[in-house]
């Protein structure tokens, strides 16, 4: 810093000459200015106000001012803001302008970034800005914080703030997470309890006893998470009494050495369930040694109260009851040793007679419930034997006069039956070593003839379900066989007007017949027709006689050919094709098929032995019968009402 004075000590010289009337003298004459950058002064005060705005006034001198620069950069009190410049001393007593990048200028667009180049101002257009729409003190407070605004691109607000989080409803989270934003965690909300850091007075012990003896409350302060209080501090809740200590109310009942530890019968002082405590050993007055009032039961004789026992053992068993009279038959307690029972009642027809033991069989008396008679005679053959029970078919004793016979052993195959009649033959039981069988009908074409012998092959009677024929001789060819069984007729290839009087009186059986123009599921015409051999054939409705018909193994009239054209299985002279899902049917030995669903005229060229063929439409496990070819040689018969497909079958 720089001293700077102005004048010197003769000017000041002069001053005084005029003030002594000397001016002359000093040639300085009255009204001329001081020398140029001189100020006169009287005091500092005249310098500061005359001082500059980068100067100070540092002394008034000889009348004069003494001044000093403002050091070089030091800023000025008075600024111009947001001019990117601040006005500063030069240390020279002068002012200078320098850039100052700290003072940014604002044009109160948020879409601007605001620059300082040098001391000239500048605004930069933004794509984007920070954004908050919360309260000001709660931006980055807990969960709050900023979000983005998009700008467009004339540098104007477009759309919302997206992204920021703003004040919501505090809750008492276990995270001890900021929802509201206001510098605190679960002070309320959702949840809380309590606020956190606060206390309140608390106690944990039974109700009524706070603030009884020893026992008061305690206080208990709120977790930081605001979702519960901490443990009771300071409280003393009930602890057991004590009769050994000093005299206070340990357990808090208002109470004082009435239980616990030290205290005994016999102190003077009632405790510990005492009714009574004299403080003697003489139980004829008023309280016992035991400390309670005399009474029945406690073990103690007392005459005076009309005792004529007291054993004091609680047990109505023995000699004295616990009501202190002896024990006596029909007083409803079973004296142990003495007697089985007492029910104290003058019945002699329950479980326990008048005699106090037991009720039984032969006693002479009916138990009700338990007894039908009891005549106490010890015999068996008449009304009422030694079971005292009414006497019965079956009981093992037979009646006089009643029963034929009577074994009690519940079996059918012994000479006595349990209806208590002798065994005989059509009774409907096997006698065993006697009958082969019995089935107590009269029928012989079951398993067991009228005569009580199993049936068999060659005995003359047909059993149903067994056998086929049965002529009771040994002789197989007359139609039925020595094994029981018809010969059935069997021809090869297909036949016309077959008689179906020579089939049925040979062994076949038609199990299955239906129109042509109708359906049937096959799994239903298969569970019918369920034999070794299986014979198709087909005849206008109600004929004896069969128009066309072929036999076969079982397996090969259901040879399965899918929807295979010309698929057929070659059995018995007979081409055979099957299919739940296309067709099913037969052509002469040898000759192809055309399955267009149904064996049919071939588009090219003619069919052979055309009325030698049979075929039946199926689809989906079921046979139609309105579409598909279905024929009876050479007769069309889709839909057709007048003619049906039959089915035979035979072992």
């Amino acid at each position: 810093m720089r001293k700077r004075q102005t004048g010197f000590v003769a000017p000041l010289l002069g001053l005084l000459l005029v003030l002594a009337g000397c001016t002359e003298l000093a040639d300085i004459r009255e009204g001329d200015p001081l020398q140029e950058g001189v100020l006169a002064c009287a005091t500092l005060a005249d310098c500061q106000a005359s001082a500059g705005s980068c100067q100070k006034a540092a002394a008034c001198a000889e009348g004069v001012c003494t001044f000093e620069d403002i050091a070089d950069g030091e800023a000025l009190p008075e600024q111009t803001p947001g001019d990117c410049a601040r006005l500063v001393c030069d240390g020279a007593g002068k002012e200078k302008l320098v850039a100052d990048a700290k003072d940014l200028p604002d044009d109160g667009n948020p879409c601007t970034e605001d620059r300082c180049e040098g001391t000239a101002t500048w605004f930069v257009l933004l794509e984007a800005f920070s954004c908050y729409t919360g309260p000001d003190d709660t931006k980055g407070q807990g969960i709050c914080k900023a979000g983005v605004q998009q700008c467009d691109e004339n540098g104007n607000p477009v759309g919302i703030c997206q992204g920021e989080v703003t004040p919501g409803l505090e809750t008492c989270d276990l995270d001890l997470i900021d929802e509201d934003c206001d510098g605190q965690a679960n002070e309320n909300g959702t949840d809380c309890i309590c606020s956190p850091g606060i206390s309140e007075s608390c106690y944990s012990g039974p109700e009524g006893t706070e603030g009884v003896g020893i026992c008061h409350g305690g206080t208990k302060t709120c977790t930081p998470s605001g979702r519960a209080f901490g443990p009771c501090i300071g409280e003393i809740t009930p602890k057991p009494e004590n009769c050994a200590g000093q005299e206070m109310d340990e357990d808090c009942d208002g109470l004082t050495n009435e239980e616990g530890v030290g205290c005994k019968c016999g102190d003077g002082e009632v405790s510990n369930e005492e009714e009574c405590d004299d403080g003697n050993q003489d139980s004829t007055d008023g309280c016992t040694i035991l400390c309670k009032p005399p009474v029945c039961g406690d073990g103690l004789w007392q005459p005076n109260l009309d005792e004529k026992c007291d054993d004091g053992n609680g047990s109505n068993n023995d000699a004295c009851l616990t009501t202190c009279v002896n024990a006596t038959c029909g007083d409803g307690f079973i004296q142990v040793g003495v007697e089985q029972c007492d029910d104290a009642n003058a019945s002699n027809t329950d479980a326990c007679p008048t005699t106090c033991m037991n009720a039984k069989c032969g006693d002479g008396f009916i138990q009700d419930g338990v007894e039908q008679c009891d005549d106490g005679n010890g015999s068996n053959t008449d009304a009422c034997p030694t079971t005292c029970m009414h006497a019965k078919c079956g009981d093992g004793f037979v009646q006089t006069d009643v029963e034929p016979c009577d074994d009690g052993n519940g079996s059918n195959t012994d000479a006595c039956l349990t209806t208590c009649v002798h065994a005989k033959c059509g009774d409907g039981f096997v006698q065993t070593d006697v009958e082969p069988c019995d089935d107590g009908n009269v029928s012989n074409t079951d398993a067991c003839l009228n005569m009580c012998l199993n049936a068999k092959c060659g005995d003359g009677f047909v059993q149903s379900g067994v056998e086929e024929c049965d002529d009771g001789n040994n002789v197989s060819d007359d139609g039925c066989t020595v094994a029981c069984v018809w010969d059935p007729f069997w021809a090869s290839g297909v036949q016309e007007n077959l008689s179906s009087a020579k089939l049925t009186g040979s062994g076949w059986q038609e199990c299955w017949s239906g129109a042509y123009g109708g359906g049937t599921f096959l799994s239903g015409v298969l569970a019918a027709c369920n034999k070794a051999k299986l014979l198709m054939a087909c005849r206008p409705v109600g004929s004896a006689t069969l128009t066309l018909a072929a036999m076969a193994p079982r397996a090969d009239v259901l040879f399965n050919c899918g929807s295979t054209t010309n698929c057929t299985k070659q059995s018995n002279g007979v081409g055979w094709y099957h299919s739940d899902n296309w067709s099913w049917g037969f052509a002469p030995g040898g000759e192809s098929v055309n399955r267009n669903k149904c064996d049919s005229q071939p588009i090219f060229g003619t069919q052979t032995l055309p009325h030698l063929r049979l075929c039946w439409y199926t689809w989906t496990s079921y046979i139609y019968g309105l579409s598909g070819g279905n024929r009876c040689g050479d007769n069309n018969l889709d839909g057709n009402y007048s003619w049906e497909r039959v089915l035979y079958h035979a072992n």
